[in-house]
């Protein structure tokens, strides 16, 4: 996690939060990928990756941090972020989904959303 998104140096945001005896119960980061990044992410796309236990769903947690993740990529430049969701994760999905993202392609493993930034 410190590699991949932390010391990323395409980090514009990670934030963590924690329940009442400091278990790590939800985590998001927002990197700006370069020109053919990994992820094939479009040029000048934010892409995000979101982790949340499985017993930490529903309590509100969620909006805050994507809150702090969306005004990042604005004070970044950012105009749209981009999540890679499996498939086979219909929790994922429809957290994107109630976040305001919208399909933007579909692969035989991913759903790939887009969330467009206000500026």
């Amino acid at each position: 996690m410190r590699t991949n998104y932390i010391q990323n140096p395409d980090n514009v945001r990670c934030s963590v939060a924690e329940d009442e005896v400091g278990r790590m119960v939800r985590f998001q980061s927002l990197i700006l990928p370069k020109i053919n990044n990994p992820y094939g992410t479009p040029d000048g796309w934010g892409e995000i990756g979101t982790y949340v236990a499985l017993d930490a769903g529903r309590r509100g947690i969620g909006p805050l941090r994507f809150a702090d993740s969306v005004a990042a990529a604005r004070d970044a430049g950012i105009k749209k972020i981009e999540a890679s969701i499996g498939r086979d994760n219909p929790l994922g999905i429809a957290y994107y989904e109630a976040t305001g993202f919208k399909t933007h392609e579909l692969t035989d493993t991913l759903d790939r959303k887009c969330f467009v930034v206000s500026q």
